[in-house]
């Protein structure tokens, strides 16, 4: 059984591992207990591995909401949705499902084989990948549980005759741990009892189940046959969602495939009202979305993430979710900036409407207002909007709410800010190898409730769909609204100064004063406005 030190066997146990035995203080039974909840572990792990992935095809085909279903059940509503992605032509997209013959492998074990042709459902993908997984899980258990079953119980032997002879052991330890040694190996002993009660369970159930699985690998070629034939009746009355080129999903939920198509015997009411009942609690501990509220309708990258339970893949959504986020939140800054200061000087009527036309008239009225003045551009990424004129004077109230607006326009579209949200754009992306279940390999999915790794996989699925759907939307804002935007305060935020020093030079040239810009003021109240302020404007462009 191998060699452990007495230090393993201590560490091991105090960190409850397994199947958290307690620690004896006698070392030849903590070996044993520790080996023992070894191999109590293995086999169960084996065991979940095995029903997770039976559970999980009956849960994606919604096979559950038959009466006792079998997996013959779920692979049949599988080809079933298949065909229906497919517009009831599989032959015709070269789809296939087979097992192959184990004679003819190398190893002599049976594989399972597919291709979905147009069907881009990822449940269904992910059905046949758990299947493949499935199909070598049940192969290995035939083999490693019987082997591992029987070890458990020789170490559980030589635990009952040590026991029967814990006198020899006890004699050593004081009363009080001897009272503590012999409590807690009788608790060890029922742990052991009620793993190796569960183990022959599962072990029976094996032969069931590899009955059942051989079942459907004779009768996979008779539903592989029949399922166009309900795949077309499935096409005309559900109908398919285009994504892409010759792809499709469905558009129905599955429910209605299996509830009024099925010909087979649906569940009780008491069964349904125990599964509602499961939902309903499950509903008020599992949060719905994680970032993007749906409901505010002023951001521009709407995106509802849902949670999955499975920290590598959240941390990734949340990642999408933040630059969506940023991105939302600094279109809507700008925005809101920029009409604030198109309002505040009126260039919204002019043809020309944009902040270039608007810090002219800026620096033409604090040329006018001012006699000695000068602008700087240095906004510091460690303060907040700071005043862009040096040496400052006292303004007027108009100039001042204007220098104000200018200031939080250019610490808003500072280009550190900018060079970031750049770099958080070129990260827009999901793990495309999601589609093709990576994420069931983790070690954390492996260990999660199958009803949990069900729940992973539903809300996987639906981010998927929402963000590969949603995302050309995303680029098309970013490329028309997003970059515009950034363009023009770019070239605000570089030609700033130079405007600046030109409306200087053309401001000594023509000398304007207080009386012409009060003029041109009062003319913004005549009707013909917009051609009077290109006229007044033309000679300074």
């Amino acid at each position: 059984m191998g060699c452990i030190s007495a230090k393993d066997v201590q560490q091991s146990i105090n960190k409850n591992i397994y199947n958290n035995m307690k620690q004896t203080h006698i070392i030849a039974f903590d070996q044993l207990f520790l080996l023992q909840s070894q191999c109590l572990r293995d086999l169960d792990l084996l065991q979940n591995k095995v029903i997770s992935r039976r559970i999980n095809m009956i849960n994606i085909t919604k096979a559950h909401l038959l009466n006792n279903p079998k997996l013959t059940d779920a692979y049949k509503l599988w080809t079933w949705g298949v065909s229906l992605c497919n517009k009831g032509n599989s032959k015709g997209m070269n789809v296939h499902y087979s097992f192959n013959n184990p004679n003819e492998s190398v190893d002599k074990t049976t594989a399972f084989n597919y291709n979905l042709g147009s069907c881009k459902e990822l449940r269904f993908h992910w059905f046949a990948i758990i299947l493949k997984e499935y199909v070598e899980y049940v192969q290995n258990a035939k083999q490693q549980y019987p082997e591992d079953r029987l070890k458990a119980k020789d170490i559980y032997e030589k635990l009952k005759t040590m026991k029967e002879q814990s006198s020899i052991y006890l004699n050593t330890l004081s009363l009080a741990e001897r009272t503590e040694a012999f409590t807690n190996i009788e608790y060890n002993m029922s742990k052991i009892n009620k793993g190796l009660f569960n183990a022959d369970q599962f072990y029976n159930n094996l032969k069931d189940l590899d009955i059942e699985l051989e079942a459907l690998i004779q009768k996979s070629y008779q539903y592989e046959s029949e399922a166009d034939q309900w795949g077309r009746k499935l096409y005309r009355d559900l109908d398919v969602i285009p994504i892409g080129n010759d792809s499709y999903r469905m558009r129905a939920k599955m429910n209605s495939l299996v509830l009024l198509y099925h010909p087979g015997k649906k569940r009780t009411q008491e069964e349904e009202d125990y599964y509602y009942n499961i939902k309903l609690e499950r509903s008020k501990i599992k949060p719905k979305v994680l970032f993007n509220d749906e409901d505010d309708k002023q951001k521009i990258f709407l995106f509802k993430i849902r949670w999955t339970g499975c920290s590598e893949v959240d941390e990734k959504w949340s990642e999408i979710a933040f630059i969506l986020e940023k991105h939302s939140e600094q279109i809507k800054s700008i925005k809101q900036i920029r009409n604030k200061i198109r309002y505040e000087l009126q260039t919204y009527k002019y043809v020309d409407d944009n902040l270039i036309e608007a810090w002219k008239i800026y620096c033409l009225s604090l040329l006018t207002e001012l006699k000695d003045v000068k602008i700087t551009l240095n906004i510091s990424d460690q303060e907040s909007a700071t005043k862009i004129l040096k040496n400052q004077q006292v303004l007027n109230e108009n100039l001042e709410l204007q220098t104000k607006l200018f200031s939080e326009y250019f610490f808003t579209i500072r280009p550190s800010q900018q060079k970031k949200l750049k770099e958080y754009w070129r990260k827009l992306d999901f793990d495309k190898q999601w589609i093709q279940g990576s994420f069931m390999k983790s070690d954390q999915f492996k260990m999660m409730h199958h009803q949990n790794q069900y729940n992973m996989m539903t809300n996987q699925a639906k981010n998927i769909y929402e963000f590969t759907t949603q995302n050309p939307l995303y680029q098309a804002i970013y490329q028309k609204k997003y970059l515009k935007l950034e363009k023009e305060a770019e070239d605000l935020f570089t030609k700033g100064i130079a405007i600046f020093e030109e409306m200087e030079r053309l401001y000594e040239q023509y000398k304007i004063d207080k009386d012409v810009d009060k003029l041109m003021k009062q003319e913004l109240r005549s009707n013909d406005v917009i051609l009077k302020k290109q006229s007044k404007l033309s000679k300074y462009n």
